[in-house]
């Protein structure tokens, strides 16, 4: 097996790099009482080709934001074995990517943070890598701050990423991905098999104002989780911008708990086109609000479309005869729903339309 660039690992209240490289292998090269000073200098030093850094067991103490600029680097850690904690400021990262960025792993990492902070935070360009098997907590529980906060000025992209297996807790967003700029943009990125708990919104994905031609296109969210009892809470909220589109959400689903939790499903506003909805629970009751999303649709087994903000589902039992036990539901403007009485005395068919605060409806036996 290929020894790392350099191995970060703690020993009493102190912390040390041992260097791989073959010209200083086994060579203790840094060492120092904050994690964050020491590892910023390994990566400093790192070769222009790149490198990769393996943190051992135990709890590494950042007091200030290690920045990664124009590296090909690996970072892995032992799992939840390894605890990044933040000491720092408000507002503030462990890890910080700027500039240009490719062929980027980071992995199996645990990272506790507090109030505002973040645990990463990407600027610049990101490309071709990987973000994986991590663990992100903010304490105390006062739902603030971004687990992953991509933050997109100009010209800034990122592009062809994986972000997956992830859990993350205790954030006013899990995930966060801004467009600033009209020339900056997230195309092509998956994020598979992550869990947000205890968030404001599990997932935002804002293109920024609706003159931005580029904003947030053509990205995958795959088996993903948002659970939480905070309230008015949104579990998938794709926004702003425009000429935006081809989102898919395969299999995503919003769960909550506490008694007077209401949690927006998905939220889907502006001009976003072609957005994709298969299988989940983004679309049932009692909050299943997809706002204004142009040519958004679902498919499923209980809404056939959801298409600019027109909705059609089907609602087939017995009744009672002539509809007299049946409430047609959601209230969501423009939703259309099929209904069938199969009572054997005195079925009956009608279309259901809510518009303007009230349903309507046509008789189609």
């Amino acid at each position: 097996m290929i020894p790392p660039s350099y191995l970060v690992f703690k020993h009493g209240d102190r912390y040390y790099a041992k260097c791989g490289l073959p010209e200083k292998a086994g060579l203790i090269e840094f060492s120092g009482g904050d994690a964050s000073e020491v590892v910023q200098t390994v990566i400093n030093n790192l070769p222009d080709v790149g490198g990769s850094i393996v943190f051992g067991h135990g709890q590494f103490e950042f007091y200030s934001t290690v920045e990664i600029s124009g590296k090909k680097i690996l970072i892995r850690g032992q799992g939840r074995a390894t605890v990044l904690h933040s000491n720092m400021a408000d507002h503030s990262a462990i890890f910080k990517f700027t500039g240009q960025n490719e062929n980027v792993i980071v992995e199996k990492l645990t990272f506790l943070t507090k109030t505002t902070d973040r645990a990463i935070e990407i600027h610049g360009i990101m490309a071709f890598s990987r973000f994986s098997e991590l663990s992100m907590y903010n304490e105390p529980k006062n739902v603030t701050g971004f687990g992953i906060l991509v933050d997109l000025g100009a010209s800034e992209y990122i592009m062809l990423n994986t972000f997956e297996n992830i859990d993350i807790h205790n954030y006013g967003s899990g995930i966060t991905i801004m467009t600033n700029a009209s020339d900056a943009f997230a195309n092509v990125n998956r994020f598979k098999n992550i869990e947000v708990y205890n968030a404001y919104i599990g997932f935002d994905l804002n293109a920024g104002s609706a003159g931005y031609e580029y904003g947030i296109n053509s990205n995958a969210l795959v088996d993903c989780l948002v659970e939480t009892g905070v309230e008015n809470s949104y579990g998938y909220r794709l926004r702003g911008g425009e000429g935006n589109g081809n989102n898919n959400l395969r299999n995503c689903y919003t769960l909550w708990y506490g008694t007077t939790t209401k949690t927006t499903r998905c939220e889907i506003t502006s001009t976003y086109i072609n957005t994709l909805i298969l299988g989940g629970n983004l679309r049932t009751s009692p909050y299943p609000l997809i706002d204004n999303g142009e040519n958004t649709m679902i498919f499923d087994k209980e809404y056939l479309v959801h298409r600019g903000g027109i909705a059609t589902k089907i609602d087939v039992d017995d009744y009672g005869g002539n509809f007299t036990n049946y409430t047609p539901s959601p209230e969501v403007e423009g939703i259309i729903i099929l209904a069938v009485d199969t009572n054997s005395t005195n079925p009956g068919q009608r279309l259901y339309a809510y518009m303007n605060g009230e349903w309507r409806y046509v008789d189609l036996t």
